[in-house]
């Protein structure tokens, strides 16, 4: 209920802000960034996931680019990527992301990483890490030959 409750905070208060990308995604960011998941964080990625109005755009052409995006500043995968020591329940905010944006996994950060390239550049890899790399593969099978711009590493 506190999820819900909050979600719809933010609804009312997301009119009278801006209305663009990254204000939407903002709230997802936040829960993404987390250290430590719970399941009433998934229960808050689901309902923010659901309260966007819109798909996120986040490349006008849909092709690879690991240059970021001009329409999107934020990224909610490569932050959950980027938390040390996944759980089950990075698993399941990371397949929630990618079940209705699977083109995230496509997207460069500002420095030109994939999720893919933040996640293997974690320490403490857990069983749930690997289980993320699988799902971020089968997302984009083509990422894993994708070199990350800021270092050229593959």
């Amino acid at each position: 209920e506190i999820c819900s409750l909050v979600v719809e905070a933010y609804e009312t208060l997301k009119k009278e802000i801006t209305d663009d990308d990254e204000n939407d995604l903002r709230p997802l960011l936040y829960v993404c960034q987390c250290s430590s998941l719970s399941e009433h964080s998934v229960a808050m990625c689901e309902l923010l996931l659901k309260s966007l109005e819109k798909p996120a755009s986040v490349q006008p052409n849909g092709g690879v680019d690991t240059e970021p995006s001009s329409s999107i500043k934020v990224f909610p995968l490569h932050d959950l990527c980027g938390t040390e020591g996944h759980t089950n329940h990075s698993v399941e905010i990371c397949k929630q992301l990618l079940k209705d944006h699977k083109d995230w996994a496509k997207i460069g950060s500002e420095d030109g990483k994939l999720p893919l390239h933040v996640l293997c550049e974690c320490e403490n890899h857990t069983e749930s890490s690997v289980e993320m790399c699988r799902l971020l593969l089968e997302a984009y099978p083509d990422g894993i030959q994708v070199p990350a711009s800021s270092c050229g590493c593959l």
